[in-house]
């Protein structure tokens, strides 16, 4: 009998951690083009950047394989706006956190199907960063350059792009 109850458990352990929480919604699509990003804003950079990792991260994700065209999913994007403020001052009133909103606007398209899949023409993504200090007091923000915030913002576009394309519920 423990025999028994010990493959079970083996059993079980083994089955959760081989379980994957992604849903195919939408089966059919198994490639994606990202298009050149627009840019509206006077950040003159940010575009490139944004393919450039939003690229990376669908790579890493291993769920689509990226093309440069004859994909099923298009994604066609802008950079409307690109504000970076002071957001926290330290005593002394130098600025010590900075808030960087970028706003998107993304289509993505089911080439196969001729459909849209998800579009959102005002998605405000932002992140913080601290000034890098001697003494660290960055109140707990682990950004420590503009350039990482920027990075992090289009992981968070990217992870929005994943979700809404084949993660619907």
């Amino acid at each position: 009998m423990k025999k028994i109850l010990l493959l079970f458990i083996a059993i079980s352990i083994t089955a959760c951690g081989a379980y994957n929480f992604y849903t195919r919604s939408n089966p059919h699509l198994e490639s994606i083009m990202i298009t050149e990003f627009a840019n509206n804003s006077e950040e003159y950079e940010m575009p490139d950047l944004t393919e450039e990792y939003l690229i990376q991260e669908i790579i890493d994700d291993d769920r689509l394989e990226v093309k440069g065209d004859n994909a099923d999913i298009e994604v066609t994007g802008t950079v409307r706006s690109y504000k970076r403020e002071v957001y926290a001052y330290d005593e002394q009133e130098n600025p010590l956190q900075w808030r960087i909103t970028v706003v998107f606007s993304i289509k993505i398209q089911d080439m196969v199907k001729d459909e849209t899949i998800w579009e959102n023409k005002n998605l405000s993504l932002q992140q913080l960063y601290n000034e890098a200090d001697a003494n660290n007091t960055g109140q707990g923000v682990e950004i420590y350059s503009e350039e990482e915030a920027r990075i992090e913002i289009v992981k968070d576009l990217a992870d929005q792009i994943l979700t809404n394309t084949l993660e619907q519920w």
